[in-house]
C-alpha cells in the first residue's frame, strides 16, 4: 500500500502542476486550457511513475517516450489559416506540461514546483515584451517573418526574370527558399517566390517597383506571412 500511496501522490502533484499551467492558458482563452494541460501532465506523471511502481529503473527512457508522444499532440494544435500560423505557443506549453508531469512522476516535488512556476511566469512575463517588440518592428516598417512575392509576366520572359527576382529579394534582405511558376488563364506566367527574413518593407517595395519597370512584367504583389501571436 505504501507504493500505491506514493504513486497517488505523484499523480496528484502532476495533476496540480498541469492545472496551474492550464489556468493561465484558460485565462487567455486558448484552445488548450486547464483540462488539456492537466491531462497531459497527469499522463506524463502516470507513465513515468508506473515504471517506478513496477520496479523498472527506466524513468529516463519512459520520459523520452512521453516527449515523443506529446510532440504529436502539440502538432495537432498548430493551425494554419492563410498566411497566419496559430498554436505554436500552445504546443510549446503542452510540451512543458509534459515536462512538469514527468518530474512529478519521477518523484521530485520541488523540481516540479520550480518548473511549473517557470512555465507560468514565462507565459505571463514575456507576453508584454513580445508585444512591445512586435510594435517596434512594425513602427520601423520591417517585413518580419515569411512573405510571398508574386510576379505576372509573359511566358517567354519567365526564365529571364526568375534570377532577377531572386537577386532583387536578396538585395532587400530576404532569403528565398522556394520558387514556383504556373500558367495564368490569360496566357501569362505567374512566378511565386517564398522568402524569409527581416528586410524592411520599403526595401521590398522598391525591389518590386524596379522589377515592374521591366516591359515583360504585367503585375507584382507581396503578402507577409505572419506567425500569429498565440500568447
Amino acid at each position: 500500500m505504501q507504493h500505491e500511496a506514493e504513486f497517488a501522490l505523484r499523480m496528484l502533484l502532476g495533476l496540480l502542476a498541469g492545472g496551474a499551467i492550464g489556468l493561465e492558458r484558460e485565462w487567455r482563452q486558448k484552445m488548450a486550457g486547464v483540462r488539456t494541460n492537466a491531462l497531459v501532465a497527469l499522463g506524463a506523471a502516470g507513465f513515468v511513475a508506473s515504471a517506478w511502481l513496477i520496479g523498472t529503473p527506466q524513468d529516463s527512457h519512459i520520459a523520452a517516450q512521453v516527449v515523443t508522444g506529446v510532440g504529436f499532440l502539440g502538432g495537432g494544435v498548430i493551425l494554419r489559416e492563410g498566411f497566419s500560423v496559430h498554436g505554436l505557443n500552445t504546443a510549446a506549453t503542452l510540451w512543458c506540461a509534459a515536462m512538469v508531469g514527468s518530474l512529478a512522476g519521477i518523484g521530485h516535488p520541488l523540481a516540479t514546483v520550480i518548473a511549473t512556476a517557470s512555465v507560468v511566469l514565462t507565459n505571463l512575463a514575456l507576453r508584454p515584451l513580445v508585444h512591445r517588440l512586435d510594435a517596434r518592428l512594425a513602427a520601423q516598417g520591417r517585413a518580419a517573418g515569411r512573405c510571398t512575392v508574386t510576379l505576372r509576366c509573359t511566358e517567354a520572359a519567365a526564365p529571364r526574370l526568375r534570377p532577377l527576382a531572386l537577386a532583387a529579394l536578396r538585395g532587400a534582405g530576404l532569403a528565398v527558399d522556394g520558387v514556383q511558376s504556373g500558367a495564368e488563364p490569360d496566357g501569362l506566367t505567374r512566378l511565386t517566390l517564398r522568402a524569409d527574413g527581416v528586410g524592411r518593407a520599403e526595401d521590398l517595395e522598391r525591389a518590386l517597383a524596379a522589377l515592374a519597370r521591366d516591359p515583360d512584367v504585367r503585375g507584382s504583389s507581396w503578402a507577409e506571412e505572419r506567425v500569429a501571436p498565440d500568447s
